[in-house]
């Protein structure tokens, strides 16, 4: 039965830490933000394009996740191309399902991170 070390507990402790700042922090963040659709389509090109650097050029999983993402954020951008250059308020339901998504993968960036280094090795 392999022992846990130190440097592990206290990885998952800062990344555990980590999350629940950014949930308190998306919590008490009363403002509506603005949505600017021309942004998220830039933010889609870079990682569709790093994603599949990433996936195919070095082989990483987490290149898939990128190059998806880096789609959707291209076709949200793309299907709301009227909207380029004026900023609109995201709704209180859309807000609630961007919260949900940022807490679910940052969760799963964590746990992602935390199976490599506990199948490879790799010491922190």
């Amino acid at each position: 039965m392999p022992i846990i070390d130190i440097e592990y507990i206290i990885a998952i402790f800062i990344a555990l830490l980590i999350i629940a700042l950014a949930a308190i922090f998306i919590k008490f963040k009363k403002k509506p933000t603005a949505v600017d659709y021309k942004q998220r389509f830039n933010i889609g090109i870079i990682w569709t394009g790093f994603g599949i650097v990433m996936a195919f050029g070095m082989e990483s999983s987490i290149g898939m996740i990128f190059f998806i993402l880096g789609l959707v954020f291209l076709a949200d951008g793309w299907n709301n191309k009227k909207k380029w250059g004026k900023k609109t308020k995201m709704t209180k339901k859309q807000m609630k399902m961007q919260k949900q998504l940022i807490i679910i993968l940052s969760l799963l960036a964590v746990l992602g991170l935390l199976a490599f280094v506990l199948v490879s090795g790799v010491v922190l």
